[in-house]
């Protein structure tokens, strides 16, 4: 027999989807490992819950003669994340995840 994952109060974004299907705890592993574009994440999470979500970037010299990006996410015009990487996208992806992991998610799913 499976057991099967509940949450009663979740405190991520796998948590609510896990919460709202029934899964045993080897769809739900599968379910995280599957879920890794934070980006997507976020956006699902902001739509859901109708929340502004738009990004920002600025670009950069490195010492090494290379161009960095930096992008902070903004939540209904609250800086909720920001990272920094090679590219524009894996900088956007770094924000997105850092939203997703600060303390502002936790108190901000209740509504």
């Amino acid at each position: 027999m499976l057991k099967r994952v509940r949450f009663k109060n979740p405190t991520s974004p796998h948590e609510w989807i896990v919460s709202k299907v029934s899964l045993s705890q080897y769809q739900f592993t599968a379910l995280q490992a599957s879920m890794s574009d934070f980006r997507m994440q976020l956006n699902n999470w902001a739509q859901l819950h109708r929340h502004n979500i738009r990004y920002e970037h600025s670009q950069s010299r490195l010492r090494n003669g290379q161009t960095g990006w930096t992008a902070i996410v903004r939540i209904n015009e609250e800086e909720w994340g920001r990272g920094r990487a090679g590219s524009k996208d894996d900088a956007e992806e770094l924000a997105a995840q850092q939203a997703l992991n600060v303390g502002k998610w936790s108190k901000e799913r209740k509504n």
